[in-house]
């Protein structure tokens, strides 16, 4: 007698059609009125408050913030002092042009190829928009959805029909005991026949937890016994089989059931978050790098500067050492100047290393990291206001942050996991219910014919309970299911934490780094004053000694010095700015790009509950 696969095997009891389809009925017809959503915490209460609270706590203080800031920048009494001589300040102050304007051809030096050092404009707005586009990390996370894709649909199959298919055949020859009467044998001493054995059908697992089995089949007895006739021979029965399998506590449910798709959904979902976060860390990461790559320019520049006007100091020692410059002097300016050499040298190293880590990140196709090309920014570093509400941030941050979103998954598969574990805490009660007919015939068609004319109709119906004494393991697994939940819920109270960190650390930032732009300038501006003021100074002869030559060589470094700081200060800044685009998750929405989320459908995100 077959049964449906998918259970263990019941104890036969006979009854009839009647009793057997009506509890079959109720079976399939039985409530999933109680089902509560995965996101129901203890009692009912829904997890999404334990979520709520944990974003309350965090941004309650922000709330207060009704008015928005707007990062103020008033002129140092350094700058308002030497305001009448602003213009000649500039024309003292080095890179003062546009990024990578006043750098020499022949600074550059030469390319891997022995040829001129080529160089190409790129803006950051391009950069960005090919990055997210090109780059290979977000290639690859681009993949991951279809790929997750695929996983949900795996998960579903488990649910499709199963065509099934089967054929065998078997050859009996054995010595069988002898009976006898009075002496005369009335059995033969061997059996021996062939039979064959077919059967074809349908399996169905339902989602509910039931198992269906139609099955359609074909003996053949073919009897090869001496001695033995059969009738008929060689005998065909054919027969039809209707099976049912039903757990009625353990393994009970769509919640159950469905378990392993709605994890495969949120992986899905979480793929997706994962490929927008790793879009945004590509963009900021791009808006760094170049930012990166304007410091190094800058720095080649200023370094280039300083060979300039030491080398005019060299010149001036040189000529006096015919009256007053001793040779050591001579030789310290000398030393001097070839130190700034060896500065602009380490200075357009790090161009080309900046250049080149920005390539990597861009994977673009006619900026490739084995090009020789080096990339020169076209931004600018102003120092604009930068207007903020820190209460809208942190809104904005906890709506918008994948990292949360993914925390929230992780909340979402704790509690499936938790439910199949419950309910794998119950015992194991399977009903099992079977009909089958069968017909006998002296060929195939005749056997066919009449396999369903209700002459030989057979019922099996049964139960199976199972459950280990103690129950210790299924125990064990619900109680870690609960603990592994409690622990999701406190990492995302983290990811909430850590979200709100970086909102005010980078705001924080962008204060200091708009303080640190006028501190270092008011600082360069009077180091260009120092300078001025000696320049005017070596305008009458008696102003040329050697050391007084030795401190216009101290002027300039400090003036460059000022100056980098400068620079280093507004990108800085700039950085800052980003590092806060990335904490709200707004990185992508600057440039104008939209994130289209592939392999999501309305109503399968992580927060989306189920009415039963």
């Amino acid at each position: 007698m077959n049964r449906p696969r998918t259970a263990p095997p019941a104890p036969a009891t006979a009854g009839p059609p009647v009793v057997l389809l009506a509890l079959v009925a109720g079976v399939l017809a039985a409530p999933l009125a109680g089902c509560r959503s995965p996101l129901d915490g203890p009692g009912g209460e829904p997890v999404a408050r334990v979520m709520e609270a944990a974003i309350e706590r965090e941004i309650r203080e922000a709330r207060a913030d009704l008015e928005p800031r707007t990062t103020d920048y008033e002129p140092s009494r350094v700058e308002e002092t030497l305001a009448e001589r602003r213009d000649r300040l500039e024309e003292l102050t080095p890179a003062g042009g546009p990024t990578g304007a006043t750098v020499e051809p022949d600074t550059l030096g030469r390319d891997l190829l022995g040829g001129a050092q080529s160089v190409i404009d790129l803006d950051l707005e391009t950069a960005v928009l090919r990055a997210v586009t090109s780059n290979l990390g977000v290639q690859r996370a681009r993949l991951q959805p279809a790929i997750d894709a695929e996983s949900v649909i795996d998960a579903e199959a488990v649910f499709d029909w199963l065509l099934f298919g089967e054929a065998s055949v078997a050859e009996t020859d054995r010595p069988a005991v002898v009976r006898t009467i009075a002496g005369t044998p009335i059995t033969p001493a061997v059996n021996a026949s062939r039979a064959y054995r077919f059967a074809t059908g349908l399996d169905r697992r339902f989602d509910f937890g039931g198992a269906l089995r139609l099955e359609l089949g074909l003996d053949v007895n073919d009897n090869r016994t001496p001695g033995v006739e059969t009738s008929p021979d060689p005998a065909y029965e054919s027969r039809a089989l209707l099976g049912f399998e039903q757990p009625l506590l353990r393994g009970f449910g769509r919640d159950v059931n469905r378990a392993e798709i709605r994890l495969a959904r949120n992986q899905r979902i979480r793929s997706v978050s994962e490929l927008e976060q790793s879009m945004l860390d590509v963009a900021r990461q791009v808006e760094e790098a170049y930012y990166d790559l304007v410091l190094a320019w800058r720095r080649l520049e200023v370094s280039q500067w300083l060979v300039g006007v030491g080398v005019e100091v060299r010149d001036v020692l040189d000529q006096r050492r015919a009256f007053d410059a001793r040779d050591a002097q001579f030789a310290d300016a000398v030393a001097r100047v070839e130190q700034r050499q060896a500065d602009v040298l380490r200075a357009r190293r790090a161009v080309q290393a900046a250049s080149d880590r920005l390539k990597l990140l861009l994977n673009d196709a006619e900026l490739t990291v084995g090009s020789t090309v080096l990339i020169q920014p076209t931004i600018e570093l102003d120092a604009s206001p930068f207007t903020f509400s820190y209460r809208d941030l942190v809104v904005e941050a906890v709506d918008r942050r994948p990292e949360l979103r993914q925390a929230l998954l992780l909340v979402d598969d704790a509690a499936i996991n938790r439910q199949v574990a419950d309910n794998g805490v119950l015992p194991r009660l399977d009903l099992s219910a079977q009909v089958s007919w069968r017909s006998l015939g002296d060929s195939w068609d005749e056997s066919a014919e009449s396999v369903l004319d209700d002459q030989f109709v057979e019922y099996l119906l049964g139960l199976r309970f199972e459950m280990p004494v103690g129950n210790r393991g299924p125990e064990a697994i619900a109680r870690q299911a609960r603990l592994i939940r409690a622990q999701a819920l406190d990492r995302y109270r983290e990811v909430v934490q850590l979200v709100v960190q970086d909102v005010k650390s980078a705001l924080r930032d962008i204060e200091t780094g708009y303080d640190l732009i006028q501190a270092t300038r008011s600082f360069r501006v009077a180091q260009a004053e120092n300078l001025r003021a000696l320049l005017v100074e070596k305008e009458t002869l008696a102003g040329l000694t050697p050391e007084f030559l030795n401190l216009e060589f101290q002027r300039q470094e400090t003036l460059a010095t000022a100056r980098v700081q400068e620079f280093e200060s507004a990108v800085r800044y700039r950085q800052a700015i980003a590092a806060l685009a990335r904490a709200t998750g707004s990185s992508l929405d600057r440039y104008g790009i939209v994130f289209d989320a592939p392999g999501t459908e309305p109503g399968t995100g992580p927060m989306t509950t189920r009415d039963d």
